[in-house]
């Protein structure tokens, strides 16, 4: 959280070599993640910043932990990601 200018990069390329591996097994389960994935960088208007004083970074794990827990309660089941084929 301290740097996202040098780590998310990183974690967003991880995430496209799992995401391939994915789509060889569940594709529909891998396309929801990229739909995720881009729904969350569609909110970011510029470049990551440099890096983030304490406070914001404070404020980076609240509203994390908020989505996850709205996307919980939006769920019908909570196996929600399950590929129905």
């Amino acid at each position: 959280m301290a740097t996202p200018a040098s780590i998310l990069p990183l974690i967003e390329r991880n995430s496209a070599h799992h995401l391939a591996a994915l789509r060889k097994d569940k594709g529909g389960l891998a396309h929801w993640f990229d739909r995720e994935i881009d729904a969350v960088l569609e909110g970011i208007d510029h470049a990551f910043p440099r890096s983030l004083r304490l406070e914001e970074q404070g404020r980076f794990a609240i509203g994390y932990h908020h989505q996850r827990a709205r996307k919980a309660d939006a769920s019908p089941t909570s196996d929600a990601h399950t590929e129905t084929a």
